[in-house]
């Protein structure tokens, strides 16, 4: 990108805006490491995964947990985001 591209886009976005999406992907790379975590223990641990957990063996409980833990990560994402003050003016 050139130098004159990128001051172009800068323009374009809003102080607020770029934390917003600073904030989006820091909780994006939080869910990939638990992710990768549950690959992981399935890759290499597959007895883990078999073990029991609350009647179901712990792939299900871990892949529902990640369900579960990305509707939390979507839901601090929509909580914590702050609402660009440029942006209520504008309807």
């Amino acid at each position: 990108m050139s130098q004159s591209e990128e001051s172009a886009l800068r323009s374009h976005t809003s102080p607020t805006e770029r934390a917003n999406a600073r904030l989006g992907l820091v909780l994006f790379m939080l869910y990939c490491a638990v992710y990768a975590g549950f690959v992981g223990i399935c890759a290499f641990s597959l007895q883990t995964m078999e073990r029991q957990f609350l009647g179901v063996n712990l792939a299900v409980v871990y892949g529902f947990g990640l369900i579960g833990f990305a509707f939390v990560l979507a839901l601090s994402y929509t909580w914590l985001c702050k609402r660009d003050p440029e942006e209520s003016g504008r309807q």
